[in-house]
């Protein structure tokens, strides 16, 4: 029997006896387990999903199954998610999504108030100090503060150069 034939019929036999009901999701898929034979003898619990509406393969979505069923359904779990964890995770996804868009509305406000403000309203300290060193909007350079000193001009023949000896003011 060719592989393909043989990987059809597996496909068959698996929607025509699924095996063993496990649970269901939000979404309608249906999740069933059952203990097979492989070629080489060994026994093994093999898991899979009947997806809500259709019986065709193809159709499926990877993204209509929740983690946790998912997790099971890969063997990353021994247990299927419980009806109650499951309802936990769910409105944990809920209060994350909620607060996901509560940042993001004041993240929306907070720019839409900093393009309002004029630059020097909207400056941070840290805008501040960058403004007194590079210069405002018209280029020139701010006046240096009373207690920093400029820097005095380089002078020196090198001959009294020692390496590692320099540090800076």
């Amino acid at each position: 029997m060719s592989s393909f034939r043989k990987s059809l019929l597996g496909l068959v036999e698996r929607y025509m006896a699924p095996g063993k009901f496990v649970g269901s999701d939000k979404f309608g898929n249906k999740f069933y387990s059952s203990i097979e034979k492989t070629h080489l003898g060994e026994v093994v619990e093999k898991r899979h999903v009947v997806a809500a509406g259709s019986r065709d393969p193809s159709d499926f979505d990877r993204e209509h199954i929740a983690v946790e069923w998912s997790s099971w359904l890969m063997h990353r779990r021994t247990e299927p998610p419980s009806l109650s964890e499951v309802e936990r995770l769910e409105r944990q996804r809920a209060d994350m999504a909620r607060k996901v868009a509560e940042l993001a509305a004041e993240d929306a406000k907070q720019r839409v108030r900093s393009r309002a403000l004029k630059p020097s309203e909207a400056a941070t300290p840290d805008m501040a100090l960058l403004h007194s060193q590079v210069g405002d909007e018209s280029g020139r350079a701010a006046k240096p503060a009373a207690h920093e000193q400029p820097d005095e001009e380089a002078s020196g023949t090198g001959a009294s150069f020692k390496p590692g000896v320099w540090q800076p003011k």
